[in-house]
């Protein structure tokens, strides 16, 4: 992983966050102090953040800091540890219900020998 990897992850996060509080980029950027060419940069991973506007995405999205930085992909050049230590990553913040959702879809891949 590198610097662009990690501002287009981000920047992809930015853009899930506002979508799912159905906000404009323009709607995001009065929330944060900023306009919506700034928010476009974000988004497409061409800028990076500063410390005051991460804070204040993270009061508009009702989030910590780290949910904006979970952008984490399975590398096919990964080894297998590596591809399930990252699953578990994203698992250990789901709740029993969506670990029951996750488990029965598991089975069902794995059943259906879906790859």
């Amino acid at each position: 992983m590198n610097a662009d990897d990690i501002r287009a992850g981000f920047g992809k996060n930015i853009k899930k966050y506002r979508k799912s509080f159905k906000l404009t980029q323009e709607g995001l950027a009065e929330k944060v102090g900023s306009d919506a060419p700034h928010i476009t940069q974000l988004e497409k991973g061409r800028i990076f953040i500063s410390c005051d506007m991460l804070a204040k995405m993270c009061n508009t999205f009702e989030v910590l800091p780290n949910k904006l930085f979970e952008f984490m992909e399975l590398s096919p050049d990964a080894t297998n540890k590596e591809n399930i230590d990252k699953i578990n990553l994203i698992l250990k913040d789901f709740n029993n219900d969506e670990l029951e959702k996750t488990l029965k879809l598991l089975n069902f891949i794995k059943s259906e020998k879906i790859i």
